[in-house]
This record gives C-alpha cells, structure tokens and sequence, in this order.
C-alpha cells in the first residue's frame, strides 16, 4: 500500500482564483524578461569592451551593431515583432540605451569640437 503524502491537501493552483494566477504568469514573465536582457547586455558589453580594448574607439558603436542586430534576430525569427511590445524589459533597456548614446554623441562632439578647435570647451 502506497501512502501520498499530500493526500487531503489542496495544492496552491487548486485555491488559486484567475487573478491570483494572472499575476504569478505576469511575475514570472517579467522575470524571464530579466534573465534574456541579462543574457542579451552581458556578452553584448563584454565583446565590445574586448574588441576596442586598447584602441581610440568607443564600446558605443559595437553594442549599438549588436543592439540592431538583435533586434533584426528578433523579428526575423518570429520571436518578436518590430517594437518589442512583446518583451516591456527589453524595450526599456533600449530607450535606456538610447538616451544613454544621445550622451555619449553629445559628449563626443564636444570632444571633438576641444581636439579640432584648440580652444578649451567648458
């Protein structure tokens, strides 16, 4: 004779009204979206940081070839559509990404404007 050892007990998903599961699919979306940016921006930094090691060029334009080329991926496989309004994570990194490139060219015109001018920028 085989005892179950949750016999007479009602497991989370038997209780569980709709909503109280909507939102656990929701958490549990968002998380995933977390692990595939990491997954996406971690060898992103890293392969541009190893490819202008030593060099005058900035990390900026690698990740922003790979951000184009992830996201043409994307669409092309069916993953996701032009937008990403599938993955909310994702789309906040790369106007994150955006605005933090409208900086850096900002920036990098000054320098520019400092190297080719001879004249000190503020």
């Amino acid at each position: 004779m085989v005892l179950d050892a949750n016999a007479g007990r009602a497991s989370v998903l038997d209780t569980a009204t709709p909503q109280v599961l909507m939102q656990e699919i929701a958490h549990q979306h968002l998380f995933n979206q977390f692990w595939l940016t990491l997954f996406f921006v971690l060898p992103m930094v890293l392969v541009a940081r190893a490819v202008v090691a030593g060099s005058r060029y900035s990390a900026i334009l690698i990740i922003v070839v790979f951000g184009l080329l992830m996201g043409y991926l994307l669409v092309a496989s069916g993953v996701s559509e032009p937008g990403l309004a599938d993955f909310p994570m994702l789309g906040m990194v790369a106007q994150t990404t955006v605005i933090a490139l409208a900086v850096s060219f900002f920036v990098g015109g000054q320098e520019l404007r400092r190297i080719f001018g001879r004249r000190k920028v503020p």
